[in-house]
């Protein structure tokens, strides 16, 4: 299955054009919902975090800001690179 699906990328990688664009488009974008403003939102709502605003709360609500940055930039980047080769 492994193989299958190494082989499959490959071809896709080779017969699509701007395959690495695209792929730095989605992972610029998912990645950073999915490792980092994800969980922290979650956090939030399970602890119940938003009713009080104590140390923890600010750290959280940077590292949100810190991915939103991350991600707004590195989806900024993605989209010029596609929009300078195209």
């Amino acid at each position: 299955m492994r193989t299958l699906i190494l082989v499959s990328t490959v071809v896709v990688a080779l017969t699509v054009p701007f395959f690495g664009y695209i792929m730095a488009f989605m992972g610029s974008t998912l990645s950073v919902m999915g490792t980092m403003l994800l969980p922290c939102l979650c956090y939030i709502r399970i602890k119940e975090l938003g009713r009080r605003l104590g140390l923890e709360f600010m750290v959280i609500v940077g590292i949100l800001i810190f991915g939103v940055v991350v991600g707004v930039v590195g989806t900024y980047t993605s989209v010029r690179q596609i929009a300078e080769h195209l």
